[in-house]
């Protein structure tokens, strides 16, 4: 047994197993609610409840997953939310059991956190009408139409006066897991009066304050101020804090009340507090939750497919996934599973080009090392890489089978050696990226091949001498070189450059660089190893019959003395390429990334093109298969295996394949688990790249091992995937770490029944019986502040109004006492009939056919940003432009774009980022508003323009909350460090540390998102914003009064500063220079009128003979060519003169064409950089063609006569 993963605890895989260790073992206890005889908890996706005393837990039922449980105030009760295929609804249930009843539909998670003291309603947490806001909402126990908002901007958590009058709350709540939390989000407790939505701020410094529980004069809350979780009481008349408990470590994770008791979980178990003797005790309990997913188990390997690769052949392939090791035969479709190891994982096998043994990577031990398994015999070599082992990927096998070369997380290339069973150090890079070393073996296998990055970001190729074992530099680590690879021939190395690909090239998401990558080009070129072969050009750049690329020399030779001129420009069309392939000598394939025809649009990713290509004629590419996905060439260069959507093809590489030519069945490869083998591999291993892939190792002072051991011991506890995966975020959590994420995986379904409701996009309110329309979403347009959204009752055809009634869908008269949503279940997208009336009494009906979405918070949204423009407007007197940024991705990038240009004449701008969670860092948006005019154009007609050009209007003010996080809140950083504006809101929640580049995934697809990079003042001040946030200028709160009286107090001051800094700024047009004037020629005359001269009438007109146009050729050796073509560049007429071919423009420009030797149909123009590509049908007629011009682009005509 693994060492590392011998203290682990076994999962236990028998419900009674579970049931005898549960009071012993921490249980993964979610919310929690207490009565006077009983707690209800959430644990494994159930509600259990136990006597106070402790004892045997029993469930409440058995539908679906459920949590948040909630006694109402007599304890006869339960509410509780439970999942219904997309969202969590609210159910109550008797406390005894029995059959719950749904009380809400509508498509957000509604989460319960208290009843109304009268015991009539459930209050509860959603989203439900605004997005990405949180608020507190009350339903009737008893059923009814509509649930209400309670009159507060956003809450969380809440706890009633006795008197029902007041509550108290979180405005904010804090993130998750995150430790130590002291960001913009931080949660105090507020006290409201639910009547007039005055509050009191209860002492709060920075800390959090969750839970908040109102009992007599005292206010209880689980509070952090100390740093660790604990539970405090809080005066209400002094405003004194008392600490109630002292854990260290593992704090207090949730808590609830009643009038003589708290219930809270600390370190996995259920506490009793005591109000009366002020102490608490544990409170054991044992349960028998459902076990049926810790069951071994059969699963497609497709489903969790890694990395696949061919044999030398193609007639195996070699399958990661799962974890597991597959050879696949591709003849006859049988699989074998070489490792059957659900307990350790094995990653990127790769079969050896003799194809006696495949490598891979096994953490068998706890920690990865090299395996090389015979597919004769089955024996395993393992070799043992570092002391401290890492992550290792890119594994690559020499031609002869004796030396492979992979690269770790450190950012260091290895190469090991089969026989002496050892690994070496070849080359390390400081550049943080280092991902794709492109490292590939010499067909001799005495050379190795790199690229690496240098400080100043730039690929740079190197081949190692491996007898000598030296490393020489190839290119000059300026020019950005990459993708190097052996021809099979052993005479040639190719490899690509770009001139601007470090404009793009950031690995995550920078606005520049997003904008610049459809603008890369890169160029393939030729190294010629030894001096005295041949080039494949002639100095024409023809062909060389000389060079041979087709034949192989019988060993790699390299004259390392002056390679630098023995470089070869290919005559390759420039594209964006991202592989070189070798497959037979002088044979490759490369793969290009081609941008959509809409480039512009950021939210488009690329397609994947191979072309094939031949050295032996270097001018030309062709296509063999677009829209592809993964891909591998064997190493003998005879077949291509390709993804193309989910589907997998294996091709021979003599002509482009027609569709679903060589498609493999792979749906027949399974692999069997053992889930809770595989779960502890799983839980160790996200501590292993918390240790390989956290920014800071120190771990932020924290000791990973113990940590591993102190949560480990939930381990025979936890029956559910999606259990495994909190388990990991509290573990890892205490790291105290913005950006930290778990999830994914091989979770189970939910279950639960019930549908989906689908929502008009509208407000109600019950009046004379009805239901009444309060208000009704209007459909937004291309032009709107957050871009076009469409809205059900706003489409043509349908006329519903505020204050409408609502009376009938699809054939049911709605009553007010089943809730509206219940209606509408089942008819999302679907056509649904509504009967709508102005009176409520139903006259004159009105019956329109509308469309239910399944939601309207973006519709919302959209309706707030606009009313929110007119706002800005109306109060600036149309001074002001309004720009709203939902979120930095590509529509909120785009409407940037369009508000800046939109705007650039106003006097200033309101920048509205509330809300924005993130996206792709803005820094071409920020150096936008930074532009100002240096120079001014003036034109005979029009205005004058200004250079750079749209530059932002001179007055910027940004509107910045709590909600703002990653890279919305970098982008109010970079406005506020740059000077660009005033900012006027509430600080940001302080996410500044975050993910970078690759991180491994679980074996199961569960993925580990783990801050790997971390902003910081270069004056070793700060961690930036981490933890702190961005502070406005101007702190504005939203506070209920406002809301309630439907004030945005943080738009008005905006606009109160940025017209205060209009007033503050003088006025400073540009001044047109005096128009020159020269010295004027004297006339004798002051007649204006005069009559012109005819040119040339000095002189007699002789006859002067010209040589004229050859008559064109109407049947010579260009005879397939002659003719018009329609192009981009207007028609295009071809014509043989004598023995010239002449291609004539439509300006009538005449440009003689010269065939290419080497390629039949292609002519290259004689004066310009132009290249024609005439094109058959397939009776061999010309009928086309593609001109190709010096930047690459293609263009195509078409015959027409």
């Amino acid at each position: 047994m693994s060492k590392v993963l011998a203290f682990l605890p076994i999962l236990f895989l028998s419900a009674a197993s579970i049931f005898a260790q549960t009071t012993n073992a921490p249980l993964l206890i979610g919310r929690v609610s207490v009565n006077q005889t009983h707690i209800a908890f959430a644990y494994a996706g159930k509600i259990w409840l136990v006597e106070r005393s402790g004892g045997t837990a029993r469930r409440l039922n058995n539908a679906g997953a459920e949590n948040n449980p909630a006694f109402s105030p007599d304890g006869k009760t339960i509410a509780f939310s439970r999942w219904n295929g997309g969202d969590f609804d609210i159910y109550i249930s008797p406390a005894t059991g029995g059959e719950a009843k749904r009380l809400t539909f509508q498509g957000e998670d509604d989460l319960p956190v208290a009843w109304t003291p009268d015991g009539q309603a459930v209050v509860f947490e959603s989203t439900r009408d605004e997005e990405g806001v949180t608020r507190l909402h009350k339903v009737a126990a008893n059923g009814g139409a509509l649930a209400e908002s309670l009159p507060l901007p956003q809450a969380f958590q809440g706890s009633f006066s006795p008197d029902g009058k007041q509550i108290a709350y979180n405005p904010r709540t804090g993130f998750g897991e995150w430790r130590y939390y002291r960001g913009g989000s931080t949660a105090p407790i507020y006290i409201a009066d639910l009547q007039n939505g005055a509050i009191e701020k209860l002492p709060n410094q920075n800390y959090n304050d969750r839970f908040p529980m109102w009992l007599g004069d005292k206010i209880y809350t689980v509070s952090d101020r100390t740093g660790v979780f604990n539970l405090f009481s809080i005066d209400r008349k002094t405003k004194q804090a008392k600490q109630l408990t002292t854990f260290d470590g593992q704090g207090i994770r949730t808590a609830a009340a009643t009038s003589d008791a708290i219930v809270f979980v600390q370190n996995g178990r259920l506490n009793l507090f005591d109000l009366a003797t002020n102490q608490s005790k544990i409170i054991n309990v044992s349960v028998s939750p459902d076990t049926s997913e810790l069951k071994p188990k059969t699963v497609p390997a497709m489903r969790f497919l890694e990395s696949i690769s061919p044999s030398a052949s193609g007639d195996k392939l070699a399958f990661g996934a799962r974890g597991e090791v597959l050879i696949f035969d591709a003849a006859n479709g049988d699989t074998k599973n070489l490792t059957n190891t659900s307990g350790a994982a094995e990653r990127y096998p790769t079969i050896a080009p003799d194809g006696k043994s495949v490598a891979y990577f096994s953490d068998e031990t706890g920690e990865y090392a090299l395996h090389v398994r015979s597919l004769e015999n089955d024996s395993v070599k393992k070799i043992s890489i570092e002391k401290q082992p890492s992550f290792y990927r890119e594994l690559a096998w020499s031609p002869d089978s004796k030396k492979f070369v992979f690269s770790d997380r450190q950012l260091n290339l290895w190469l090991a050696d089969v026989e002496k069973g050892a690994a070496t150090k070849v080359d390390a890079s400081g550049y943080s990226a280092q991902e794709n070393w492109s490292a590939n073996f010499s067909p001799d296998s005495r050379f190795l091949t790199y690229a690496k990055r240098l400080k100043n970001r730039a690929g740079t190729i190197y081949i190692r001498d491996l007898a000598n074992n030296k490393n020489i530099q190839i290119t000059n680590g300026v020019a950005h070189a990459e993708l190097p690879v052996f021809d099979a021939n052993g005479k040639y190395l190719y490899f690509v450059s770009s001139p601007n690909a470090g404009t793009s090239e950031f690995e995550w998401g920078v606005l520049n660089g997003v904008l610049a990558n459809p603008l890369i080009v890169r160029r393939v070129h030729a190294l010629i190893l030894a001096k005295d072969t041949p080039s494949l050009l002639l100095p024409n750049n023809q062909p060389n019959p000389d060079a041979k690329p087709n034949e192989a020399a019988s060993n790699t030779k390299i004259d390392f003395e002056n390679l630098q001129r023995r470089f070869v420009d290919l005559p390759l069309p420039l594209r964006d390429y991202s592989q070189i392939l070798a497959r037979r000598a002088g044979k490759f394939f490369l793969v290009a990334s081609e941008s959509p025809n809409t480039p512009g649009d950021v939210s488009v990713q690329n397609s994947r093109v191979i072309y094939s290509f031949d050295a032996a004629q270097p001018s030309k590419i062709e296509k063999f298969v677009e829209g592809v996905g993964g891909y591998e060439l064997t190493r003998d260069g005879s077949k291509l295996l390709y993804q193309k959507e989910r589907d997998w093809f294996l091709v021979s590489t003599d002509a482009a394949p027609k569709a679903d030519e060589g498609k493999l069945n792979l749906q027949k490869m399974e692999v069997r688990v053992n889930p809770a083998e595989e779960w502890r591999q799983m839980f160790h291993e996200s501590m292993r790249i918390m240790r390989d892939w956290f920014y800071d190792p120190n771990y932020h002072g924290q000791n990973l091992a113990a940590l591993e051991r102190e949560y480990a011991a939930y381990l025979p506890t936890v029956t559910r995937r999606g259990d495994l995966n909190a388990l990991m975020r509290q573990m890892l959590g205490h790291v105290s770490v913005s950006h930290l994420g778990v999830g994914g995986g091989d979770t189970a379904p939910q279950g639960g029944g019930g549908g989906r409701a689908g929502l008009l996009g509208a407000d109600y309110k019950i009046e004379n019986g009805k239901i009444r329309f309060v208000k009704v979403y209007r459909s937004t347009s291309f032009a709107s502040s957050n871009g076009s959204f469409s809205a059900p009752l706003d489409q043509a055809g349908v006329d519903v109004r505020t204050g409408d009634y609502l009376l009938e869908a699809n054939g049911q008269k709605i009553e007010t006492n089943k809730n509206l949503y219940s209606y509408f279940e089942n008819t999302i997208g679907k056509p649904t009939k509504i009967v709508v009336s102005s009176d409520a009494n139903g006259n004159n009906p009105r019956t329109f056919t509308v469309y239910p979405a399944a939601g309207e918070n973006r519709l919302r949204r959209a309706n707030w940003a606009e009313e929110n423009r007119k706002k800005v407007e109306q109060m600036s007197g149309g001074k002001l432009g309004y720009i709203f940024i939902e979120g930095y991705s590509g529509e909120g990038i785009m409407n940037a774009i369009r508000g800046l240009t939109g705007y650039a004449d106003r006097a200033g701008i309101i920048v509205d980022q509330r809300f924005n969670g993130g996206g792709i860092t803005p820094d071409y948006l920020i150096e936008w508003m930074q532009r100002k005019p240096l120079y001014f154009y003036h034109f005979r007609g029009g205005d004058d323009i200004a250079t750079p050009v749209n530059p932002a209007p001179p007055v910027k003010v940004m509107l910045i909350n709590e909600w703002n996080g990653s890279a919305a809140e970098t982008g109010a950083f970079m406005f506020q460090l740059g000077k660009v504006g005033k900012i006027v809101g509430k600080r940001t929640y302080g996410g500044g540390i975050g993910p970078y580049f690759f991180t491994p995934r679980l074996v199961d697809g569960g993925q580990i998102q783990l801050p790997n990079r971390a902003a910081y003042n270069p004056n070793g001040s700060s961690w930036g914003i981490e933890n702190i946030g961005v502070a406005p200028d101007y702190d504005v709160e939203i506070t209920p009064q406002d809301f309630m009286a439907g004030r945005d107090t943080q738009i008005e001051k905006a606009v109160e500063v940025a017209m205060a800094e209009i007033a503050r700024l003088k006025p400073n047009p540009p001044k047109l220079p005096i128009f020159p004037t020269h010295p004027a020629v004297k006339t004798t005359s002051g007649n204006d009128s005069f009559v012109l001269p005819i040119p040339g009438s000095s002189f007699p007109i002789t006859d002067t003979k010209i040589e004229s146009t050859p008559k064109p050729i109407a049947d010579g050796k260009f005879a397939d060519y002659v003719g018009q073509f329609e192009t981009p560049m207007g028609l295009l007429t071809f014509q043989q003169e004598g023995e010239k071919f002449v291609g004539i423009s439509p300006e009538g420009e005449r440009i003689e064409l010269a065939p290419d030797a080497a390629a039949k149909d292609k002519f290259a123009a004689q004066t310009a950089s132009v290249q024609l590509i005439f094109e058959r049908d397939a009776s061999g007629k010309v009928t086309g063609l593609t001109i190709i011009i010096p930047s690459g682009k293609e263009l195509k005509g078409k015959r027409v006569k």
